[in-house]
């Protein structure tokens, strides 16, 4: 695995005065849940992902990497080394697409949120149905689903890194994702861009969405239909969230 020294964060100024964007550039935001258009912006500076946070509880700082499909945390300043192993990486099998850290699940504690391709299993359930399998089509031809999975800690197990949720193997699998409070009510959301296990490398692109966290998963609040096939986050000079998409 390659060796991570320092993550920096680099900010991106979209300066639009006087110039036309793109016919494909889309512009939205979230208010009372739901996705609205938003009219250009004159000035949008990049929403990064938050890669690095107090995972354990401890005044301690730890980092989430991902890179070739493979994901760890590490401790900084995000060195690998036979004295600093990671705290927690993905299994093997895992095609890990994004990763952020967030607190989706809205409990006060950071937690790391993957976008990840692993070989399809049935509910262990199934294994008592009459009639098992009901997901069995939420798969790629390579045998691989798509899911949500948070990892992190628990206060009573601070340096037992898991799976704090995982989501069941996707209907419509996610694209693309991100996370942050869009509507400014003190709770993030996660954004994400539908595809098809049909291509899921080359997918022309599927709806926009917006989810929020019930308690036991992420309910949809919000969708657009259309063949979006990218998904930016940035923010306003009032420190509104913009979504920027092309179709």
């Amino acid at each position: 695995m390659t060796i991570i020294r320092r993550l920096g964060i680099t900010f991106i100024l979209l300066i639009c005065y006087g110039i036309e964007r793109p016919h494909s550039v889309e512009e939205w935001i979230v208010a009372t849940g739901e996705l609205q258009p938003a009219s250009p912006s004159m000035i949008l500076s990049g929403y990064q992902p938050i890669l690095e946070a107090d995972l354990e509880g401890d005044d301690m700082r730890e980092c989430l990497f991902v890179h070739a499909g493979h994901a760890a945390i590490l401790r900084l300043p995000c060195e690998e080394n036979e004295a600093s192993p990671p705290l927690w990486q993905s299994p093997d099998g895992w095609r890990v697409v994004r990763g952020m850290l967030t607190d989706l699940d809205g409990d006060g504690s950071t937690e790391a949120t993957l976008l990840v391709w692993r070989p399809y299993q049935r509910w262990a359930i199934d294994a008592f149905l009459i009639h098992p399998g009901r997901l069995d089509s939420f798969q790629d031809d390579q045998g691989n689903s798509c899911h949500v999975i948070l990892i992190g800690t628990r206060p009573s197990r601070p340096g037992l890194y898991r799976e704090l949720w995982a989501g069941s193997a996707m209907a419509a699998p996610f694209l693309d994702l991100a996370a942050a409070d869009l509507d400014r009510d003190g709770r993030q959301e996660l954004v994400a861009l539908e595809g098809d296990y049909q291509d899921n490398i080359n997918n022309t692109g599927g709806a926009l969405t917006v989810w929020q966290w019930n308690g036991f998963g992420f309910t949809l609040s919000s969708r657009v239909d259309g063949n979006f096939y990218s998904l930016q986050l940035v923010q306003n000079t009032d420190g509104k969230i913009h979504i920027l998409t092309k179709r």
